[in-house]
């Protein structure tokens, strides 16, 4: 099963997430069977307030990857959450992101580009 913290997650709802985040100990980065942290939901389900809920945390890893070498970032670029993507980007002490490459060797560009967010691949190219 789901940590009560990554089933808030999956359910979207932003106000238990902050009651879990408030009320017990976890582990934020903890990961789900698939290698899945909740800031991998999360960006997966396009919950914007959650990210930004979850990027708070002073302990999260933003750049931890699941057993098929996504990261948060390369799965709001596949899946076209200019949002999150921003959020997430703003993260990174440095332009290392734009170098991550998932487990088939796709980039946030390449991700982006085949999602047809322009936006997104304009994030990329700045």
């Amino acid at each position: 099963g789901n940590t009560a913290l990554i089933a808030a997650v999956l359910a979207g709802s932003a106000h238990i997430v902050r009651s879990i985040m408030r009320t017990f100990a976890f582990d934020i980065n903890e990961e789900d069977k698939r290698g899945y942290t909740p800031l991998m939901h999360a960006a997966r389900g396009g919950h914007t307030e959650i990210v930004r809920i979850l990027l708070a945390e002073e302990t999260l890893k933003v750049n931890k990857s699941n057993s098929h070498g996504s990261t948060p970032l390369l799965i709001a670029a596949e899946l076209g959450y200019t949002d999150i993507f921003e959020m997430l980007i703003s993260q990174y002490q440095n332009a290392s992101w734009v170098q991550e490459v998932d487990g088939d060797g796709s980039t946030p560009l390449l991700l982006a580009a085949e999602a047809g967010k322009t936006r997104a691949v304009q994030l990329v190219l700045e």
